[in-house]
């Protein structure tokens, strides 16, 4: 389908998402991730696309911890 989002703009990606779910309009995903250093993001997304799947994110706005 595409490529999900990463960001760290919540706030206006979460309406975003919440708009696309009343449309309703698909979308790959968004992934929220709060800024961090550098190499906390990478081992952080790392470990999240190791272990998430294209389908388990498709249509959400989804926190990475």
């Amino acid at each position: 389908m595409g490529r999900a989002i990463l960001t760290h703009n919540r706030d206006d990606y979460l309406k975003l998402a919440n708009q696309f779910a009343l449309e309703p309009i698909h979308h790959p995903g968004i992934l929220y991730i709060p800024q961090v250093p550098y190499r906390d993001l990478l081992r952080r997304v790392a470990a999240f696309v190791s272990a998430a799947d294209a389908e388990e994110v498709e249509d959400l706005f989804t926190w990475i911890p």
